[in-house]
């Protein structure tokens, strides 16, 4: 399309109004860069001075630090050396340490030695000394008997005195009457209460049993048992009290006492065994009952212990002994002996006073029984007490069990201060339960087991019962390294 000459004049004065519009705007634009880029100058020389301000800071902070770290270094090296001085100090106490454990071991083992050499000669002195005793005892039965026979034969002098005048009769009737008068009283002596006492766990004719027990079968009838009925399978008490009840000096620490006593259960039971077909045989395994239980049924549980039980005994031994008093009792005992034998008319109280020294002697007993379960209790695993009042009971609660006809004889013959003997209900107090027991003979075999393996770790061998013992009581002091 041609266009006229006004028109490209038009167009060309709106294009000029349009490029100074945009220069306008251009220039606008110009001025705010400018202003933008002052800003940025301004605001880079600021960062700058801030950035040289904080890295001068952080390069004192690094020089601080740095000088720490060289103090610290210092320091870690001192230890170090310290560190390394006790190490060789530590070393050197080990040694000495593991050497006095050797002297130690040594000097136990000598002591055992001295102490065996030492029951050894205790017991020769012992049998010498029991064997003087008997030869005194012999040399006083034939002085008796010597005076017996002068007595008797001033007896005869008379008779045949006074035979004329018919008295003779009459004073032979009278020594006669007397001698036995003083034999019936020998019925109520503590020995026969003793023996009384004994045979009861085999009186039970009140309820359809025998009616007496079968080896006092001569007094009352014709029957006799077999000849191998007449053994006698008891283990030796003294043993047995020794182990809980002895205050010499030559006690040792490895449980031989305990040890003792099972060796000589093993040859009653087989004593016992020989004698299954003897009226006896009941008898005899309720008596042995409380060593069995020690010896067979918790020998575990003992055999762990009893090392404890002979460390502590002194000590026990004491406190029962200022509590329960069983020395005044004997002595008590003693003297009534010696006022009976000043005073014959005091023999007529015989009876009353035998009683009155069983009440006393059942009490003893029962404080001593309370003493030693609480006192082993609180030394030893919290259990030791409680066993050995279970073994010193068990015959008795065998009995009860066993034969009614037994315990209404204890009633009828002890006192009253002797019920715990026969009263289910007083004997409880003395007794384990059964769920109890096998508990602690589960805990036992445990501890038996974790025991024998520290000392295997140790070098122990297991049948050397000595060092065993020893090693096991060291345990706790021995370095945590062992562990």
């Amino acid at each position: 399309m041609d266009l006229s000459f006004d028109d490209v004049l038009k167009q060309r004065d709106i294009l000029q109004t349009k490029v100074a519009e945009c220069e306008g705007v251009i220039e606008k634009k110009s001025i705010v860069i400018a202003t933008l880029h002052e800003d940025l100058r301004r605001n880079k020389l600021n960062y700058e001075d801030e950035t040289l301000k904080q890295r001068g800071a952080m390069q004192c902070k690094m020089s601080e630090c740095e000088e720490l770290i060289t103090k610290k270094e210092q320091e870690m090296a001192a230890l170090r050396e310290q560190i390394a001085g006790q190490n060789a100090n530590f070393d050197e106490f080990q040694k000495e340490f593991e050497e006095i454990l050797r002297q130690r071991d040594d000097l136990h083992y000598k002591m055992f030695k001295l102490a065996e050499e030492r029951n050894t000669l205790c017991a020769q002195k012992e049998d010498l000394e029991n064997k003087l005793m008997n030869l005194e005892k012999v040399v006083a039965q034939c002085t008796d008997l010597q005076c017996k026979l002068s007595e008797r034969d001033e007896e005869r002098k008379k008779l045949y005195a006074h035979k004329e005048a018919g008295s003779g009769n009459e004073e032979h009737k009278a020594s006669e009457g007397q001698r036995r008068t003083e034999a019936m009283g020998m019925l109520f002596s503590p020995v026969g209460a003793f023996a009384a006492i004994c045979i009861l766990p085999t009186l039970s004719y009140t309820y359809g049993g025998p009616p007496v027990l079968p080896v006092l079968a001569p007094n009352f009838g014709p029957a006799k048992p077999p000849d191998h009925c007449n053994t006698h399978c008891l283990t030796n008490m003294t043993d047995v009290a020794m182990m809980w009840w002895q205050s010499n000096e030559t006690n040792t620490k490895n449980g031989e006492r305990y040890n003792k006593v099972c060796e000589g259960y093993e040859e009653t039971k087989q004593c016992v065994e020989s004698i299954k077909d003897c009226p006896t045989y009941d008898f005899y395994t309720t008596v042995n009952s409380g060593i069995k239980y020690m010896c067979e049924e918790q020998r575990v549980a003992f055999d762990y212990l009893k090392s404890c039980m002979d460390e502590h005994l002194m000590n026990v031994y004491q406190i029962c002994d200022s509590e329960c008093r069983p020395v005044a009792l004997l002595h008590g005992l003693v003297w009534k002996q010696v006022l009976q034998d000043v005073f014959p008319v005091m023999r007529n109280l015989d009876r009353k006073l035998n009683r009155v020294g069983i009440n006393e002697g059942c009490k003893t007993s029962k404080c001593l029984l309370m003493c030693m379960k609480t006192k082993y209790n609180a030394l030893c695993n919290g259990t030791l007490g409680s066993l050995i009042v279970k073994t010193v009971m068990r015959p008795f609660s065998d009995m009860y069990d066993s034969t009614d006809g037994a315990t209404l004889w204890l009633k009828y013959l002890l006192p009253d201060g002797c019920s715990y003997l026969y009263d289910k209900a007083q004997m409880t107090e003395f007794m384990i339960p059964t769920a109890d027991e096998q508990l602690i003979k589960a805990e036992y075999q445990k501890l038996t087991v974790d025991q024998n393996a520290k000392l295997v770790r140790l070098g122990v061998p297991e049948n050397d019962d000595y060092r065993k013992d020893i090693m096991w009581r060291l345990l706790p002091k021995l370095p945590r390294k062992i562990e």
